[in-house]
């Protein structure tokens, strides 16, 4: 299944952007369509990515956050601090950071969606342990 463009509507212009996550209204999941508008995006998620960090970090979003995507969370990879995901949210039109949650910590989420994160479980089976405690040898 490939994920849904984002139309992230900004008079003149209308851009397209497919972000790694997007948690959309329910009513929008059963449409079928092929683009979804940014009115219906609750939050939006991008895994950085070494070959396009600047883009990751800054462009992408600046974007949703000027098409009013309530929410960005941005997932950083590092090798000796595992897996952080940075929750931003959006405050006078742009995104400030929220709150940090890195590997190992499990913090309880209640915007824009109810959930419970560890960054380490978003490595995959059998990894949590080793995304929690990155220098441990084992």
């Amino acid at each position: 299944m490939q994920a849904p463009g984002l139309q992230l509507r900004r008079e003149p212009t209308t851009r397209l952007l497919v972000p790694d996550v997007a948690v959309l209204r329910g009513e929008v999941l059963w449409g079928g369509a092929d683009t979804v508008a940014a009115d219906d995006v609750l939050l939006t998620v991008k895994v950085v990515s070494p070959s396009s960090e600047v883009t990751d970090r800054t462009t992408k979003p600046a974007l949703y956050a000027a098409a009013g995507i309530a929410a960005y969370w941005r997932v950083e990879l590092d090798d000796r601090l595992g897996i952080t995901v940075v929750l931003h949210r959006l405050s006078g039109g742009d995104y400030v950071e929220d709150r940090l949650v890195h590997a190992g910590q499990t913090a309880s989420i209640d915007w824009p969606l109810r959930c419970q994160l560890d960054p380490a479980s978003l490595a995959g089976p059998g990894a949590a342990e080793s995304q929690a405690h990155p220098n441990r040898l084992g």
